[in-house]
């Protein structure tokens, strides 16, 4: 793989509006039921040992319906704002990116 010389950003931020009330939908996204919200895309969601909704630095391990797989540290959740922060560990097979 050829490196990238061009300076990238090590942050990215994404955001959606969905049409559906914050109450229903927010619990699922601040537990990581991927695999509930978006079915046809995430196969499983599901939290490493140790690891539980909610908590800060947890591991989710995720498989996705086309057979890629992804694990993701939440680095910070924010109920007021609605957000989850994070960072890709590790993907299978490897990212081909600078960031995500």
């Amino acid at each position: 793989m050829q490196k990238s010389h061009v300076p990238t950003s090590c942050n990215q931020t994404a955001s959606a509006v969905v049409p559906c009330n914050i109450n229903k939908l927010w619990p699922m996204i601040r537990s990581m039921k991927l695999s509930e919200l978006a079915p046809k895309l995430i196969s499983k969601s599901e939290f490493a040992h140790e690891s539980h909704p909610g908590m800060v630095n947890a591991s989710v391990n995720v498989s996705y319906a086309d057979g890629h797989s992804a694990i993701f540290r939440i680095v910070g959740i924010n109920d007021s704002r609605h957000t989850i922060d994070y960072e890709v560990v590790s993907a299978e097979p490897n990212m081909n990116v600078s960031s995500v």
